[in-house]
């Protein structure tokens, strides 16, 4: 990500990162990037699959699809869920033309919340399942 300088108060400069450079233009690429990359090094390590699991209304379904298919890891995959109508074009081309085995995608009728409502209840019985 560059860091451009955009002025200066007396000999103090002022740097900002620009980060809309990443694959998918949006700021969460930076975190995405470096999460999925720990998630599927961890997975590898210990010989274990994991998915990860997101429901999204914008940024976050492309930077986690881009940042999983980029890092090709065979013990890493994603689902990723979305509500019909309410992401952009842009947003929804960016995760369903993604080319990778590891990557689905989902579109659900409904809002946000909906999806919320089944990760959360399907993450509190798989939770109590192990308990």
């Amino acid at each position: 990500m560059p860091v451009v300088q955009i002025g200066s108060k007396g000999n103090s400069p002022t740097f900002v990162a620009e980060l809309f450079h990443g694959p998918t233009m949006c700021f969460k690429d930076l975190g995405m990037q470096g999460v999925i990359q720990l998630l599927a090094y961890f997975s590898a390590k210990r010989k274990r699959r994991a998915c990860l699991l997101a429901a999204t209304t914008g940024d976050t379904g492309p930077a986690a699809v881009q940042a999983v298919r980029q890092c090709d890891s065979p013990y890493l995959s994603c689902i990723i869920h979305y509500p019909k109508g309410q992401i952009s074009e842009f947003q929804r081309r960016q995760m369903t033309t993604a080319d990778s085995p590891m990557v689905t995608i989902v579109e659900f009728e409904g809002g946000g919340d909906d999806m919320d409502r089944a990760i959360k209840e399907l993450l509190t019985e798989q939770h109590s399942n192990t308990a």
